[in-house]
């Protein structure tokens, strides 16, 4: 008996370990993807800098689990990684869009990551006619009362060169500028590695100040760089140039310069201060 009980104990055992692969837990299953109606908007254009290009594609889906994906430039340089989930089929239209200030021309596509290769190129050319027109604490938009608004937008970086211990902040400062009272200003923050952000809204007093200050806090926790702008959404509007930044993550001690011999080592004086721009 219990012989028969042992072998029977074995036949079992083994049974299991033998058994067809539809008995064990399915995999989830891979997420097929293709990309189309990739373009640029506009393709080309001529005329005052900075301006943007928007970018957009379609990525259509199929299956059960997660797509990423991001947008890699003609430059060299790509965007930051995105997603989105898919649970049978989806179609999901993914945006980019770059501030110019110069002269330009180039590609962007989509990349699924994981898989080889590129979607189809948008291509796009960027003529800036004259010099950049760029309306700052320096240049007041010219006021027009009674006319169409006409809004203007410039960004500035602090710090735009840091070299230090990091996580460091850098702080991004928008001035926006209308040509009349009341009016309402709808822009966006463009990010050289995100694209664009969600848009948001500036109101302006009846007899209030024309201009006004947006922040925007970066934190950074590696070396790199990038720029930022500002894209008024408003008809006519005028979008920011580039504010670049440059981080370089380090606790070491710059090197102090040796002064030239005859020289005065004692500190210049302090400059005056100026006057902070409202």
């Amino acid at each position: 008996m219990r012989r028969t009980a042992l072998l029977l104990g074995a036949a079992l055992l083994g049974s299991l370990l033998a058994a067809p692969p539809a008995l064990a837990a399915p995999a989830t299953p891979a997420v097929r993807t293709a990309v189309a109606k990739v373009k640029a908007s506009p393709a080309k254009q001529s005329g005052a800098c900075p301006t943007t290009v928007g970018f957009s594609a379609v990525v259509a889906a199929k299956g059960r689990g997660a797509v990423r994906y991001r947008w890699v430039r003609g430059d060299g340089s790509k965007g930051a990684i995105k997603s989105f989930r898919v649970n049978g089929t989806r179609r999901v239209a993914v945006t980019d869009r770059q501030t110019f200030d110069r002269s330009t021309s180039g590609w962007q596509a989509v990349e699924i990551v994981g898989r080889k290769g590129l979607s189809a190129k948008a291509r796009f050319s960027v003529v800036c006619a004259g010099p950049t027109e760029v309306w700052d604490v320096s240049h007041p938009l010219p006021a027009r009362p009674g006319r169409p608004l006409v809004a203007a937008a410039d960004v500035t970086a602090d710090p735009a060169a840091y070299r230090g211990a990091c996580p460091a902040t850098v702080t991004f400062t928008g001035t926006i500028q209308v040509s009349r009272t009341p009016a309402r200003v709808d822009y966006q923050w463009i990010d050289s590695s995100a694209g664009e952000g969600r848009p948001e809204s500036l109101f302006f007093a009846a007899g209030g100040p024309r201009s006004r200050q947006v922040t925007l806090p970066l934190a950074v926790g590696s070396s790199g760089g990038g720029w930022k702008a500002i894209r008024i959404l408003n008809a006519g509007g005028h979008d920011s140039k580039r504010a670049a930044y440059q981080v370089t993550c380090g606790t070491e001690p710059q090197p102090t310069p040796t002064p030239a011999a005859g020289r005065s080592t004692a500190p210049p004086p302090a400059p005056a201060r100026s006057s902070r721009w409202p």
